[in-house]
């Protein structure tokens, strides 16, 4: 529920609350995503004032990428990214 409400927060007035958005952050998004437009990643990746990020955008793959095939290197690419910045993930 926090997700969604931090999600229409940003994209309330189209990017514009996008360029506040200034801490790192990762996005992984299916491309073959029904649920959720894959879009909206690359527009929070695009308009985002942070300086740090990264966007993946996952050829064939849906929506929960933890789950389905090839999660091991979702799971193992979000340890990277964290360990990366200093957050140690065990």
């Amino acid at each position: 529920m926090e997700y969604l409400r931090v999600t229409r927060a940003l994209s309330a007035d189209g990017c514009a609350r996008l360029k506040a958005f200034s801490m790192p952050f990762v996005v992984f998004h299916g491309d073959g995503d029904t649920l959720t437009d894959p879009k909206g990643s690359r527009d929070l990746h695009v308009h985002a004032a942070s300086k740090d990020k990264t966007l993946r955008i996952l050829e064939g793959r849906w929506h929960i990428l933890t789950k389905e095939p090839g999660n091991r290197e979702v799971l193992r690419e979000i340890v990277e990214w964290c360990d990366g910045r200093g957050g140690k993930v065990e």
